[in-house]
């Protein structure tokens, strides 16, 4: 999966800012966020701001990966279906067991613990993506100190989530992240 965001955020004192950030999870690897900064951009830069948008971001990235408890299934059942349909569906597979009620009740405690049983998972994947997500900061060309080509960093936070960086080349961050090099690659057209 690749996912492209422009981000909007309120920098310091208040002007309005934005990013461009790029999601990239594939399953048989870790989740690495590449924030850059947009030639647009005329509030708070990227680096000035990389904590509040690393915290911002992070709530919706997981909820991407989160499945949802019982109540959520079942309101979301309740949200897609008309309750007419809803009440024909029970009695239909009501009316269709032997044993009525049993069959019903059974399978309805199936439903239960397997949807326990996914969101528990769930939660675990979710700490996991977490705790191993890594965070790009991408400059273009004209937009950072190095006016002539892209800067990369690896940014990583300590316990107290403050920031430090790491500059490598795009060859080193795909050697370290495991993803393409042409996946860090965005036209530039959505950097403007």
């Amino acid at each position: 999966m690749t996912k492209d965001i422009v981000y909007d955020f309120l920098g310091f004192h208040n002007f309005e800012s934005k990013c461009h950030l790029r999601i990239l999870h594939d399953p048989s690897n870790h989740v690495v966020v590449m924030c850059s900064q947009m030639r647009s951009n005329n509030g708070t830069s990227v680096t000035n701001y990389v904590e509040e948008i690393y915290k911002e971001n992070v709530e919706m990235i997981t909820s991407q990966f989160k499945k949802p408890t019982l109540i959520e299934t079942i309101r979301n059942y309740f949200e897609k279906n008309e309750i007419e349909n809803v009440l024909e569906d029970i009695l239909t597979k009501l009316d269709k067991r032997k044993y009525k009620y049993l069959p019903f009740v059974l399978d309805l405690l199936k439903d239960t613990l397997t949807i326990s049983k996914n969101y528990r998972q769930s939660k675990s994947e979710i700490e996991n993506i977490l705790n191993n997500i890594t965070w790009v900061e991408h400059y273009p060309p004209g937009t950072g100190i190095v006016t002539n080509s892209d800067t990369y960093s690896i940014v990583t936070f300590d316990e107290n989530n403050s920031p430090k960086w790491n500059y490598l080349n795009l060859n080193h961050i795909s050697e370290i992240t495991g993803y393409e090099i042409e996946r860090f690659q965005i036209e530039p057209s959505k950097l403007d």
